[in-house]
């Protein structure tokens, strides 16, 4: 019996006496005698009447209460019953979907993966081993990574060519992974979509992990990702990667990857950090026109080819730190409204800052510009001093560009521009008298 009904027993009856005897208790302190011979008998026996009527209903309602918790309990019980059933038939469908691949005929297998994406649409608790399975199916690309960089993936899917001999990866193998990427952004997909209508226990149980995956090349256009984390760390993507107007609503990890084909980023929203460091950009690399809310970090990483950075945003702390732009790199039009740094990095080739908004501090310590780099137009409120920003600038080859549009009070710490004066500096009319006033610069060039 709950408290809540003990407490009701105790309290009822003490009000129901005090209402009844009220008067009664009135005559007996008037008239004892009359009390005790006419009016007491008849109030005891309405009262035991009373008594008796209140303790059957309270017993009633007990028994309707407890009735009622046997029924939610045989109902919770029933469902889980059902709940594991359903489970258990959802294993053991995930068990012969995956026997049908130890099977010669290609077809069969190709069976197995419609069966597998099936599971995984209609199963959240079966999605990630399914996502994990079909990864291992391309382990061999992970393998036969360097013999994979100049084959043609497009035919390969479109006309089954093969990328590798079949003696070194069996025919059916190459095939069956040329079917597995459409599976995989179809699931992803999926799940993005029901993300909305688990509950907040089910999206911590649900949640994907895509680290160390294979991909042959992913597609997720116009895609919103909402889980709280996105881990894709770690992952090789062998053809192209594309992310174009993606909205990223928590934290995406793509840390320790490879990239060896194009990376598409553009017009994308980043509401929490993103973390791209360590990572290496073999193809045409894109994060055009996307804001970047939080904390961004792409440090230690490799540009080996094109990179194209500019009309973004970035409005919290980012780090480039480390990196090294091995091709063209393109930074302009970029707002930078958070601290930003560039340390340690190597432009090989001609980068291009101009028109570039730096609303905070900017370190560019210890760079080298192995050639040309353009910084026209662009806007510095604060450049760090102490022994840092274009302080090595000085081994560059070839002309650093600057026309940079100021106050005085912003550029205190240009006095490190004098280290490096002479490989090759340019500056507007305006700037020359500056530098000259402040005696920032001894030598300014032509």
């Amino acid at each position: 019996m709950s408290i809540f009904l003990k407490y009701i027993i105790l309290i009822i009856p003490l009000i129901w006496i005090c209402c009844q005897f009220g008067s009664e208790m009135f005559w007996f302190l008037v008239n004892p005698k009359v009390f005790l011979t006419n009016i007491l008998p008849k109030e005891i026996f309405i009262g035991i009447a009373g008594l008796v009527t209140l303790a059957l209903a309270i017993w009633k309602s007990w028994i309707n209460h407890q009735q009622m918790k046997s029924a939610e309990k045989t109902v919770e019980n029933q469902t889980k019953t059902i709940l594991n059933e359903e489970f258990t038939k959802k294993n053991q469908q995930f068990l012969d979907a995956i026997a049908l691949f130890k099977e010669e005929n290609l077809e069969i297998k190709k069976g197995g993966l419609f069966h597998l994406e099936n599971l995984a649409l209609s199963s959240p608790e079966h999605r990630q081993r399914v996502l994990d399975f079909l990864n291992s199916l391309n382990q061999w690309m992970r393998d036969h990574q360097e013999e994979l960089k100049d084959e043609d993936f497009y035919k390969w899917k479109t006309q089954k060519k093969l990328l590798l001999p079949e003696e070194i990866v069996p025919k059916n193998t190459q095939l069956l992974s040329a079917e597995i990427p459409k599976i995989f952004e179809n699931i992803i997909k999926y799940h993005n979509k029901q993300w909305e209508s688990f509950s907040e226990a089910e999206k911590e149980k649900y949640k994907l992990d895509f680290s160390y995956f294979i991909f042959p090349r992913i597609d997720f256009t116009n895609e919103i990702f909402p889980q709280e984390e996105t881990k894709f760390v770690g992952v090789l993507v062998l053809e192209c990667i594309i992310f174009n107007k993606v909205i990223f609503e928590g934290v995406i990890d793509f840390s320790d990857s490879t990239f060896e084909g194009n990376v598409g980023f553009s017009e994308v929203e980043f509401k929490k950090g993103s973390y791209f460091n360590n990572i290496i950009f073999e193809g045409e690399t894109d994060f055009q026109n996307s804001t970047f809310l939080e904390i961004t970090i792409f440090s230690r990483s490799k540009f080996n080819g094109i990179t194209h950075f500019n009309n973004n945003i970035f409005f919290n702390y980012v780090s480039f730190s480390g990196s090294i732009f091995k091709a063209l790199n393109d930074q302009r039009l970029n707002g930078f409204k958070g601290f930003v740094s560039f340390n340690h990095s190597k432009f090989l080739k001609e980068v291009n800052f101009e028109r570039t908004l730096f609303e905070n501090e900017a370190d560019f310590s210890n760079i080298i510009f192995a050639e040309s780099s353009k910084f026209m137009g662009s806007t510095f409120s604060e450049i760090i001093a102490d022994n840092t920003n274009f302080t090595k600038l000085g081994i560059s080859k070839y002309p650093v560009l600057f026309n940079l549009l100021h106050k005085e009070q912003d550029f205190i710490s240009l006095e490190n521009f004098e280290k490096f004066s002479a490989a090759g500096a340019f500056f507007s009319d305006e700037q020359k008298k500056f530098f000259t006033e402040k005696k920032i610069l001894k030598e300014l060039n032509n």
